[in-house]
């Protein structure tokens, strides 16, 4: 009986399902001080170290660039550890009756998960007291007053225009999540505010893409002693203005795009067969948002391979580049065009105040439009018109419509030719128009009383991801209509259009220009079907580089 039961057991754990282990949640939480020799905030200090012990593992990163004290030493500390202890020694001596700070931004983390602990920071006097006063703000993006988390907040004793540029800070603290940070610990006096938030931490400013806020007048500490007070710094990123070919992307059958890291006015490129010395023909098209340009040439047409490509591009005086392509002639590798049709009647709904739009992966050569025929309840309609776009990748056809009926747009095989001889196969779409109530409106009444000291107000209503639908001075009208809009969810903003050339700009900190101001309806606009919506919107300005209470 004893040998069955040994036996019937592993069965029974034998077949057990088998699942493998995890480790649990993971571990988010930075490391903690446990305790700090001598005592954090001590006085008549005289040491030449200070340790500090931790509840885990650490380690320490870029510690050379992220411990700022001050005031500055003359000779970087040196730093060792012992289990979970932080050594840190010196060998100079210091200055008498003075608050020093030690200030490890993001240079210690736990060993595992690399969580660092942001607000680190040391203090003694070698007197009998300890600097007490403090600046507390917040930091929020210029573009959308969005807040800025994890930037570093720079406080400079000195007044030079180049302090960011050349000068670590004499004291400096991190933002939060919320974008809100204090700097503890300070001694009366005048300080310059900078604001940095930078892909390779160094505390100085290197230019764009980094971000970076300042507030123009010297700041002092004295007068903001208060966490119920806030400096409320408009961070931003300064316009890139070094022109370059970003990137470009080709293709054998005759396909070649460049991305350009700015916008351009009127690129120009051309091509080259170098066996011959003979330019051949392209069809450039520049993109909306003109960075962008992307040329077909039509390989297919010409007798021979063409085995190799002088390409020139040029942009004024910004970008002078030759390059060279090389087409694949073996067949094996050559990649082939493939035309590819779709059109604004996917969702098999068409918004009845648009034409029907057919979308073209390869710019047309010919269109027949006796190969083209719509249907509406099974009957055949005539189009009105069709319309090709500059570049020959769109076209659009208009006609009469009726919302209850049931449409067909069939276009049979060959009615596209594409410029590389491709014909389109047969194709067909069945749609229905938007009914009338399918709409809703929206009026905006605008009070201006807040703003009326700030500098030609522009007013933009926005798709919910911020594409403009329609802008305008607000100093013209106040109340705005927008009708037959589709549901969903709409933005409205302000901005200052100081030098009135009809976009936002950003700053630019050589220049001392700071970012024009951007005002959001904070609440959600949802315009729904067979609803007329009624906002009021008192706009205040924000109160960038003031003194809140």
């Amino acid at each position: 009986m004893r040998l069955f039961s040994i036996f019937f057991l592993l069965i029974i754990f034998g077949c057990a399902k088998q699942n493998s282990l995890t480790g649990g949640e993971k571990d988010v939480t930075p490391p903690q001080v446990v305790e700090y020799d001598p005592p954090n905030l001590s006085t008549n200090f005289s040491e030449e170290r200070f340790e500090i012990t931790f509840d885990e593992f650490i380690q320490i990163k870029g510690l050379g660039e992220q411990l700022i004290v001050s005031p500055l030493l003359d000779n970087a500390p040196d730093y060792s550890l012992k289990g979970k202890t932080l050594i840190i020694n010196w060998e100079e001596e210091l200055l008498p009756n003075t608050t020093y700070q030690f200030n490890f931004g993001s240079a210690v983390s736990d060993l595992n998960e690399s969580n660092v602990n942001p607000d680190l920071l040391y203090v003694f006097s070698t007197g009998e007291l300890i600097d007490s006063l403090s600046i507390s703000g917040r930091v929020l993006t210029a573009k959308d007053n969005e807040p800025v988390a994890g930037a570093s907040v720079l406080l400079y004793r000195n007044n030079e225009d180049s302090l960011p540029l050349t000068t670590p800070p004499d004291f400096f603290a991190l933002t939060k999540e919320s974008g809100d940070f204090r700097l503890r610990y300070l001694p009366e006096g005048d300080f310059k505010i900078f604001v940095l938030s930078e892909q390779s931490p160094n505390y100085l400013y290197d230019g764009p893409p980094e971000i970076i806020g300042f507030v123009p007048e010297p700041i002092s500490s004295g007068i903001i002693d208060s966490t119920d007070t806030y400096l409320l710094i408009p961070a931003f990123t300064e316009k890139d203005t070094s022109q370059f070919i970003a990137g470009t992307e080709k293709r054998d059958y005759g396909f070649y795009r460049v991305g350009f890291n700015l916008p351009t006015d009127a690129p120009i490129i051309s091509f080259k067969d170098v066996k011959t010395d003979t330019e051949l023909p392209s069809l450039n098209i520049l993109s909306p948002n003109r960075d962008t340009l992307t040329s077909y040439l039509p390989l297919n047409e010409i007798e021979y391979d063409v085995e190799e490509i002088e390409v020139i591009v040029q942009d004024g005086e910004a970008i002078q580049d030759t390059s060279f392509w090389y087409p694949e002639i073996n067949p094996k590798f050559r990649q082939e065009p493939k035309l590819v049709i779709k059109s604004n009647l996917q969702q098999k709904k068409l918004d009845r105040y648009e034409n029907i739009r057919i979308n073209l992966s390869n710019p047309l050569a010919e269109l027949d439009t006796a190969l083209i025929t719509i249907l509406e309840d099974s009957v055949e309609v005539s189009p009105e018109a069709f319309k090709r776009t500059i570049g020959g990748l769109h076209f659009s056809i208009h006609m009469k419509n009726d919302p209850a009926a049931t449409y067909q747009l069939i276009m049979k095989a060959g009615a596209v030719k594409d410029m590389y001889g491709l014909y389109s196969d047969s194709t067909a779409f069945d749609f229905r128009l938007e009914e009338e109530e399918y709409y809703g409106n929206l009026t905006v009444t605008i009070n201006d009383s807040l703003i009326r000291d700030e500098p030609n107000p522009v007013y933009e209503f926005t798709t919910e991801q911020g594409s403009v639908i329609r802008s305008g001075s607000l100093t013209d009208q106040r109340i705005f209509q927008f009708e037959k809009l589709q549901p969903g969810k709409y933005g409205l903003r302000l901005h200052f259009d100081r030098n009135e050339n009809g976009e936002w700009d950003t700053g630019n900190y050589a220049e001392g220009i700071q970012p024009e101001s951007r005002l959001f309806y904070s609440e959600e606009i949802e315009v729904r079907s067979n609803w007329d919506l009624e906002i009021d919107w008192t706009p205040a300005p924000m109160p960038y580089g003031k003194i809140l209470n």
